[in-house]
């Protein structure tokens, strides 16, 4: 695997699906921080610590069973994901405590802030040898759960086409899930339209027919899931959907680059 230097165009954001957790953040300022910091003797140092080696464990267990370096170094990028949230949680517990925090907005602002410096700075100091292809996996996380514009648009113009497709995935009692891989592995080998036939590469309308596919797989586990459930929110299962699709490794490269470049 490269171990080339990786220099990220934008702010280090967490998984989609770290916002939905969290529950509080903060703001301050850099001397406030330190402060912080020197008080509590530093913020929950443990959960640094604990990077590296949850980070060899699943190295050691992916080996173990076989599974590819590409799926090894996702499932290590969710981890390093939710552990960079939880120091942030942390710290911005820490300043709420000391009356630090004033306003929600610049709590939200700051708990962005000190993630990307996590990501960007701290991390980079414990050793990990292959850092910047786990950064850059983040990164990737962020781009292919975010919602296509196109897949909105196109949820509007076939509202009753698509009314008709889940009425019958619901008598027909589908899982979910399988309904899914097996629509992407279709979509994924089907033959090319002829030329006069399309305005955007073959590649691109791949993408969007895999993302289409997520959204129906969120209004599938929505209809199918019992009321007395705690709900999860469509956009939710949207991100499950690509997440299963990135995991199974269905997907060529090439179209995989192409979700990640549709509008959002």
């Amino acid at each position: 695997m490269p171990n080339r230097k990786y220099t990220s165009t934008g702010k280090h954001l967490p998984d989609p699906f770290t916002h939905e957790k969290r529950g509080q953040t903060g703001v301050a300022t850099s001397e406030h921080i330190q402060a912080v910091e020197k008080l509590t003797r530093g913020i929950n140092p443990s959960i640094e610590r604990s990077i590296p080696i949850e980070l060899k464990h699943i190295r050691a267990e992916g080996t173990r069973r076989g599974i590819t370096p590409q799926l090894i170094l996702h499932k290590e990028a969710e981890a390093l994901d939710d552990l960079a949230s939880r120091w942030t949680d942390h710290l911005v517990s820490a300043l709420k405590k000391a009356k630090v925090i004033t306003t929600q907005e610049q709590a939200n602002a700051e708990w962005d802030r000190q993630f990307h410096g996590f990501i960007e700075r701290r991390v980079r100091k414990l050793g990990i040898r292959h850092v910047d292809d786990l950064i850059r996996e983040i990164d990737s996380i962020v781009e292919y759960t975010r919602i296509p514009k196109i897949v909105h648009e196109r949820r509007i113009e076939e509202a009753h086409t698509r009314a008709i497709l889940l009425n019958r995935l619901k008598q027909e009692r589908v899982n979910p899930e399988l309904n899914l891989l097996q629509t992407i592995k279709h979509t994924l080998s089907r033959g090319n339209l002829p030329a006069d036939r399309i305005e955007v590469s073959q590649t691109v309308l791949k993408a969007i027919d895999v993302c289409l596919a997520a959204g129906v797989y969120a209004d599938l586990k929505i209809a199918t899931t019992p009321k007395a459930q705690h709900p999860i929110s469509w956009t939710r299962h949207f991100r499950n959907g690509m997440h299963l699709i990135w995991e199974s490794e269905l997907l060529p490269n090439n179209v995989a680059t192409a979700i990640k470049k549709l509008e959002r």
